[in-house]
């Protein structure tokens, strides 16, 4: 388990007596966000950079799935959990397909329970934090290579552009799709490294010849 002080929660519900509650009977490695509304929390989901996220079910007009599918897209990253006064597994069903929810608590809440699940959520939110930071290296890393094999063949005036390797995707983004793929990714740049290798050997024996 990772305990780190002053993880950054957002939680939004109508049912604002709830806010002093959490902060009261869970322990002070979180630092909560409150807000009444979700208008309020989406306007400061970037300045904030929460762990987790953390919202009521029902709050008039935005449902708490409407709310963490468009926080969602404004940062992937965060834990999405649902507080609810209702045991609905449909409901659990229809959040994970619409807004990635993680899990959900029932409303009065065990707090000894909610704390453990805060610090499951919290890991999850690191490690998905530790593939989205790897990910921008291996594309960092994979931009290089392509600009080398570039330039090796315009200096060379591209004498194998027949057999020329394609070595980046100019799509690849950084999504939340292919976060848990990283495995792959990683199989990926060892593979066009290989490829790499033998090209530029390959075209230092044109050169000196």
């Amino acid at each position: 388990m990772n305990f780190l002080k002053n993880y950054r929660i957002i939680y939004v519900d109508d049912a604002t007596e709830y806010f002093s509650l959490f902060e009261v009977n869970l322990s002070e490695q979180w630092e909560w966000h409150c807000f009444p509304t979700p208008g309020e929390a989406l306007r400061e989901l970037k300045n904030i950079n929460p762990s987790i996220i953390l919202s009521d079910m029902r709050m008039g007009k935005v449902s708490g799935v409407e709310f963490l599918s468009e926080a969602m897209k404004i940062d992937p990253l965060p834990s999405r959990i649902i507080v609810t006064g209702f045991s609905d597994e449909s409901l659990m069903i229809s959040s994970i397909r619409f807004a990635g929810v993680l899990d959900y608590f029932i409303k009065p809440p065990s707090y000894v329970e909610i704390e453990v699940r805060l610090n499951k959520a919290n890991d999850v939110f690191i490690e998905n934090k530790r593939k989205h930071d790897e990910l921008g290296i291996l594309e960092a890393r994979i931009k290089t290579l392509n600009c080398e094999n570039t330039e090796l063949l315009r200096k060379l005036g591209d004498p194998m552009q027949s057999s020329k390797v394609e070595l980046v995707d100019n799509n690849v983004g950084i999504k939340n799709s292919r976060i848990n793929n990283m495995e792959m990714e990683l199989k990926r740049l060892n593979e066009i490294e290989k490829k790499y290798k033998i090209l530029k050997e390959n075209l230092e024996k044109i050169s000196s010849s």
